[in-house]
């Protein structure tokens, strides 16, 4: 004896499904004898698709559509409706429908049983689902590191509960709830940009938002990501997870330490950091332990690594805040195209902020047609092979140095953020100090308060963004 319990089959889990005729019998009924009771059973939330009995659903479903339309709900209506959708038959006609009513032993009880529906209902779901998750660990093929997530979020679907969305006492709520943020400062945990001049257009980053920063190579996307990262993990001190599939780990630490100390990245790779610079660099690493910045590096990440890597996450701490760098290295199976390929990709990007209630960022690559213009600046249209980030971004920074194309330009060691889209405020154009020895950006704003021994135009020459 190991102690273990035994594996049980889906047999196991019972022949015949948990349901209770009598209790949907006396729910509808009630429903076709009180329109108050159809209020309270909307509300607990009960569905059509949650009765057992196909003809149940057929009658549940009638009742609310003439519920919906304000017409009466009694027997005789839903007689009527039942013969003009063509479901008048053998088993499901007059005599069925009096036999619901007379099942109901008081038209108020209906909500009492519509409780018990609703329970056995999502009984089902939770085997269904388990049994679901069971078969796709059988099946040929099976890749825990690949497809373990939609296990997870097979046994999710099945075991969530539901919301009605179209009560009239939920948006009721909702609208208060939102007047009542509305009235109140920015949360604590709301993510700021890191540039204060950024936060006159964008005040904050919102739960499912996808903010795509796209640039030509070595401009800044990086740069401009890890900002974002350090800001809401050291200065904001929530959990934030970077994926990053074009550096390691390690890369990523040094640039982090480089920025958050204010020490050149070529000194932390040469290893000749003088005393001055060690001391912040340690200051910079503790603050590094005692953050919650999540790095993970593995290449050309699917969004089941992602998703599954969330989920894990979660389970230690919630991050508010993920980091996609950078979008063409994504991989996603099964694509004819690598144009659809990254359209799935952004589309996905979406889908998880949505899903886990939280922004994400994602860096993207321009294609060439900056290049061929006088001026170099980049626009919208040349997000590179895909107008699908145009279409499912919420926000789009588009990174233009003048110094990286003209090396002598009045305007060495500046960004500009281009902030071409932006669902729901203005468009504008913000320019940071780019310290690319830092590997960091920095507002010009004196709230910012960059000290002016901390930048120089020389800062930015030669450096790999």
């Amino acid at each position: 004896m190991t102690g273990e319990a035994p594996e049980m089959a889906p047999a196991e889990l019972g022949d015949v499904p948990p349901h209770d005729i009598q209790a949907e019998r006396i729910t509808l009924g009630s429903m076709m004898l009180s329109a108050t009771a159809i209020g309270e059973i909307i509300d607990i939330p009960l569905a059509a698709g949650d009765h057992y009995l196909p003809a149940h659903q057929i009658v549940h479903e009638v009742i609310l559509h003439l519920h919906g339309a304000g017409e009466p709900t009694e027997a005789e209506a839903v007689l009527i409706e039942l013969g003009r959708r063509g479901e008048l038959r053998a088993g499901l006609d007059a005599t069925f429908l009096f036999a619901l009513i007379q099942a109901v032993p008081v038209a108020l009880s209906g909500p009492h049983y519509a409780r018990e529906v609703a329970r056995h209902a999502r009984v089902r779901r939770a085997q269904e689902g388990i049994s679901r998750a069971l078969l796709m660990t059988k099946r040929a093929g099976f890749s825990p590191d690949e497809d373990m997530d939609r296990v997870r979020q097979a046994v999710d679907d099945a075991t969530g509960t539901r919301a009605d969305a179209g009560s009239a006492r939920w948006l009721a709520d909702a609208v208060l709830e939102t007047l009542d943020k509305l009235d109140k400062p920015l949360p604590p945990d709301e993510i700021t940009p890191p540039y204060v001049d950024l936060r006159d257009v964008i005040p904050a980053l919102r739960d499912g938002q996808l903010v795509t920063v796209a640039a030509r190579p070595s401009i800044g996307k990086t740069v401009v990501a890890g900002d974002f990262a350090r800001h809401a993990a050291f200065r904001l001190g929530l959990p934030v997870a970077w994926f990053s599939l074009e550096m390691s780990r390690e890369e990523l630490i040094i640039r982090t330490l480089a920025a958050e100390a204010r020490v050149s990245q070529d000194h932390l790779q040469r290893h000749t950091m003088d005393d001055a610079e060690w001391a912040r660099v340690e200051a910079a690493a503790q603050s590094f332990g005692e953050s919650r910045l999540l790095i993970d590096d593995k290449s050309g990440s699917s969004i089941a690594h992602v998703r599954s890597a969330l989920r894990a996450m979660a389970r230690d701490a919630v991050p508010r805040l993920v980091i996609f760098d950078y979008l063409q290295l994504g991989s996603s199976p099964g694509a004819p195209s690598r144009q659809e390929e990254v359209s799935r990709l952004t589309r996905d990007l979406k889908d998880v902020a949505r899903d886990f209630g939280l922004p994400v960022l994602m860096a993207a690559q321009l294609n060439r047609n900056p290049e061929s213009r006088h001026d170099k600046r980049p626009l919208q249209a040349d997000l590179r092979e895909s107008g699908e980030i145009e279409n499912s971004s919420d926000v789009v920074i588009l990174l233009h140095r003048e110094d990286y194309y003209e090396r002598e330009s009045p305007r060495a060691g500046e960004m500009d953020l281009i902030v071409t889209k932006n669902r729901n405020g203005v468009t504008a154009t913000v320019t940071v100090a780019f310290q690319g020895r830092f590997c960091r950006c920095v507002g010009m704003a004196p709230e910012d308060c960059v000290r002016a021994s901390e930048w120089t135009p020389t800062s930015t020459l030669g450096v790999v963004a």
